[in-house]
């Protein structure tokens, strides 16, 4: 009885343990901990008006991937704020190698658009191209025929990169085809590679 007692408690203590560790971890990658603590630098660098744009930037992606994460959709003009951000921050690190110009509209604004899916295509770009003073990064986002928004860049494919794994743009793709019931459109032409995200409407 004692030796089942004792096995009893060992296991408990086991799995006590596990979890603890468990909420450790899940702790260190809370966001709400990392969006508090950005919080606090910007006010540690208030008086030095880059780095605050660079943190409240930050700050606000964090913000808007709290707030969108249990969402489907969200609005066009929410995730082209965001995408202004990211681009901001990228180009804190490369400055003018990286180009990026946003030509949409107020009249497409309320169109939805799955959360991050902008970010993710200015990431693959400048994660799978090089982006140098010799060859600098030309992104352009813009509207097509009132029907798609448009991510485009140049193409110079870095010689020493990872493997592309494609779940980016199978994520994106999944996302419209269950939204939406459309396709995203990939070309690569002459020196560019292009994404068309079709717009739709939902009531969010």
């Amino acid at each position: 009885i004692q030796w089942k007692e004792n096995l009893l408690h060992t296991q408990a203590l086991e799995k006590a343990t596990l979890e603890a560790r468990y909420d450790t971890l899940r702790n260190q990658v809370n966001p709400h901990f990392l969006f508090n603590s950005l919080n606090t630098l910007l006010m540690l660098v208030s008086d030095n008006p880059v780095a605050s744009k660079y943190v409240e930037s930050i700050s606000e992606i964090m913000r808007y991937m709290l707030q969108s994460r249990d969402k489907d959709a969200v609005l066009l003009r929410d995730e082209l704020k965001i995408a202004r951000d990211y681009v901001f921050i990228q180009q804190s690190r490369f400055g003018d190698k990286l180009i990026v110009d946003f030509d949409v509209p107020e009249k497409y604004y309320h169109y939805a658009i799955p959360p991050l899916a902008l970010q993710m295509l200015l990431e693959n770009a400048i994660k799978h191209n090089v982006v140098s003073k010799e060859d600098p990064l030309f992104v352009n986002v813009y509207i097509n025929d009132g029907k798609y928004i448009v991510i485009e860049n140049t193409l110079k494919a870095k010689i020493d990169k990872d493997p592309s794994t494609g779940v980016g743009l199978e994520n994106i793709q999944s996302r419209y085809r269950y939204l939406a019931g459309k396709d995203i459109v990939l070309k690569q032409e002459t020196g560019m590679f292009v994404v068309m995200l079709p717009l739709f409407e939902k009531a969010i």
